[in-house]
């Protein structure tokens, strides 16, 4: 709250959060003078904010989002890796009783499974298909042996 680049001005709880630059910064003080961090909890008032110009940079960008950004002009789109990872759990997978404690019926459900459409499709093409781990986990290794399913686009049937 003092030592970064920028010091704490102000908190208005559910609001916004008030920085200014801080002149002893080590590495210099910043170029830009102030920042406002805005809290705008529902994505399409953030993003009728970002349109506007009354945010000048949002983060959590879904993928419906980004055409409708990249239709403007005057905004730009930049990704970054991140950690965050999804997956299924079969959580009856340990049920005797379960269908799903048999090993051939979780591969039959890992190969029915169309990773890079689900890549294409549901997050816009902004995902990696891994196994277990983000390649950006320590100890992640890439030599790991991941099921068909992904490697290469399953033939359609």
């Amino acid at each position: 709250m003092g030592t970064g680049p920028y010091k704490f001005v102000k908190w208005t709880r559910g609001q916004e959060i008030q920085m200014t630059a801080n002149p002893k910064y080590f590495k210099g003080e910043p170029r830009i003078e102030t920042g406002v961090i805005k809290i705008i909890p529902d994505a399409s008032t953030r993003l009728a904010a970002l349109l506007s110009g009354s945010v000048d940079l949002m983060r959590g960008i879904s993928p419906e989002e980004i055409p409708v950004i990249k239709a403007n002009p005057n905004l730009q789109v930049f990704t970054v890796p991140i950690l965050r990872f999804q997956w299924f759990y079969l959580s009856d997978a340990m049920n005797p009783q379960s269908p799903l404690n048999k090993k051939a019926v979780r591969q039959a459900i890992n190969y029915a499974v169309n990773l890079p459409e689900i890549v294409d499709n549901i997050v816009g093409g902004l995902g990696t298909p891994t196994v277990v781990m983000n390649p950006m986990h320590f100890g992640y290794d890439p030599m790991s042996n991941p099921t068909p399913t992904t490697r290469r686009r399953p033939r359609p049937c």
